[in-house]
């Protein structure tokens, strides 16, 4: 942050939202999620705001990321991967070529140093259950000590409702329970950024 006064900004932002008092509050992993997903947005913003050192900022923000993704595998595809997608497509939007590269770079970076971090996750669950992601893909990659019928009930539980299976149904649940759920904080967007305080 620029400046402490920032800081604190953007701490009680991310309180107010509903949401995150009440996953802070549930007795699992979400915590954690939020705690290194926050960690790993704040340096990918440091890196593409200070420009100081790019490539240490993305490598401890892709170590962030990969924390959050051996919290919870949701994280891969959003943070160890998005995050950096993200900050190249910032770098294409500044369009300043040296920067686009030391960005692009960086990106890769933080990837490598995600997986790093995510790895001991991996490790485990291969060593343990033959499969580096289990539960998921139990399938195509084994289920371990699962009978087939908890294979089967894991599946179940993760896939959508059979009343949300067609795209126009999901599109309309996500609007529901997302786009217009206010316990997301949607109304704290149009705030200033924390650079203004």
């Amino acid at each position: 942050m620029p400046n402490s006064r920032a800081a604190i900004i953007a701490a009680i932002a991310m309180v107010a939202v509903p949401w995150t008092t009440m996953l802070a509050s549930i007795a699992y992993n979400e915590s954690a999620l939020l705690f290194f997903e926050s960690l790993a947005a704040a340096w990918f913003i440091r890196a593409l705001r200070e420009r100081s050192d790019v490539m240490r900022d993305m490598a401890i923000a892709g170590v962030m990321a990969g924390l959050a993704a051996g919290v919870k595998y949701t994280a891969a595809p959003l943070v160890l991967i998005g995050f950096p997608l993200a900050a190249v497509v910032a770098g294409l939007v500044a369009r300043e070529k040296t920067f686009l590269k030391r960005i692009s770079v960086g990106a890769g970076i933080a990837i490598l140093t995600g997986l790093l971090s995510f790895s001991p996750w991996l490790i485990r669950n291969t060593v343990w259950a033959g499969n580096p992601v289990f539960p998921l893909a139990m399938r195509q990659l084994g289920h371990a000590h699962f009978t087939p019928e908890q294979v089967e009930r894991f599946e179940r539980a993760h896939r959508a409702l059979e009343n949300q299976t067609s795209i126009p149904s999901r599109l309309r649940a996500f609007s529901h329970e997302i786009l217009i759920d206010w316990r997301f904080g949607w109304l704290l967007l149009p705030s200033p950024p924390p650079q203004y305080y």
